[in-house]
C-alpha cells in the first residue's frame, strides 16, 4: 500500500501539479531546464543570464506602458534590470541590432557596481539579439537573448569602483506573463 501511496505522489509531481512542493535546488541559479516554470501566473516569471560569465537569476518585478512599448523590470540579488524589447519581435524569428531598445542595469555586486544603460537612438544602436519562442495575446512572453549594455553616462553610480565600461549578458532566457 505504501508503494502505491508513493508512486501516486512521484506521478502527481510529474504531472506539474502545483500543490505538491519539490525540494528546491541548493542554489537558485543551478535551476536545469526541467525545473524552470514556462506556464507562470499572470504577474510572475523569471529571467536567467550569464553576466559578465556569471549566472544570475532574476524574478520578474513587473511592467510599465509607454510610448515606445513595454518596460519588464527584473530584480535579483545583485541586479535590478529594466528592458524595453523591440515591438516588431515575431516568435520563432530572431531580431539582430536593436532587437532590445532599451535596457538598463543597476549593479550592486561591488566587482560591476554602478549603473549600466544601452538606447536605441538615432546616432546609437544597441548591440543585441533576441529570439522570441512565444508571445501570447495573454501576454505571456518566452525567449532567448544577448546583449552588450554599456556603463551609464548618467550620474548614477558612475564614479562608484569596479564600473566597468561595459556589461556582457549572454545566454539569457526569460519567461513572464504580464
Amino acid at each position: 500500500m505504501k508503494k502505491i501511496v508513493a508512486m501516486l505522489a512521484m506521478a502527481s509531481m510529474l504531472a506539474g501539479s502545483c500543490s505538491v512542493m519539490a525540494a528546491e535546488p541548493e542554489t537558485k541559479t543551478e535551476a536545469t531546464e526541467a525545473e524552470r516554470n514556462y506556464s507562470p501566473e499572470s504577474g510572475t516569471g523569471w529571467m536567467y543570464a550569464s553576466i559578465n560569465g556569471e549566472q544570475v537569476e532574476f524574478e520578474f518585478a513587473g511592467f510599465g506602458k509607454g510610448l515606445t512599448g513595454h518596460t519588464y523590470n527584473f530584480k535579483s540579488e545583485e541586479y535590478d534590470l529594466s528592458v524595453t524589447f523591440n515591438k516588431e519581435l515575431e516568435a520563432g524569428t530572431q531580431m539582430d541590432e536593436n532587437s532590445i531598445i532599451q535596457i538598463e542595469l543597476m549593479s550592486r555586486d561591488e566587482a560591476t557596481s554602478g549603473y549600466y544603460f544601452a538606447k536605441k537612438t538615432v546616432r546609437e544602436n544597441v548591440d543585441s539579439t533576441v529570439t522570441l519562442t512565444q508571445k501570447t495575446e495573454e501576454g505571456l512572453m518566452q525567449g532567448e537573448f544577448d546583449v552588450t549594455v554599456l556603463s551609464g553616462n548618467r550620474y548614477v553610480g558612475d564614479a562608484r569602483p569596479g564600473m566597468l565600461p561595459q556589461l556582457e549578458i549572454a545566454d539569457g532566457e526569460f519567461c513572464f506573463c504580464e
